[in-house]
């Protein structure tokens, strides 16, 4: 809506700039992912099956950009 009118949103921070990390931390995880197996993702991010099935969909919508960091702080994409 304020992006449409020009606006600031009142947080600060635009929809635009906040979906900017997300989409690097999906596309990361996305890599990560493609080359284990299901079982290995969620041992190693420590999420259940279902969360993964979610992640290879590139269903991120349900992941909050902390969430989606830490698991690359487990998948070792981050240091």
């Amino acid at each position: 809506m304020y992006a449409v009118q020009g606006i600031p949103p009142p947080g600060g921070q635009s929809d635009i700039e906040q979906a900017c990390p997300r989409a690097d931390l999906a596309a990361e995880l996305g890599r990560w992912m493609m080359c284990r197996s299901p079982s290995n993702v969620a041992h190693r991010l420590g999420i259940s099956m279902a969360r993964v099935r979610e992640l290879r969909a590139g269903r991120f919508d349900g992941f909050s950009t902390d969430a989606l960091s830490a698991m690359a702080d487990r998948a070792g994409l981050r240091s």
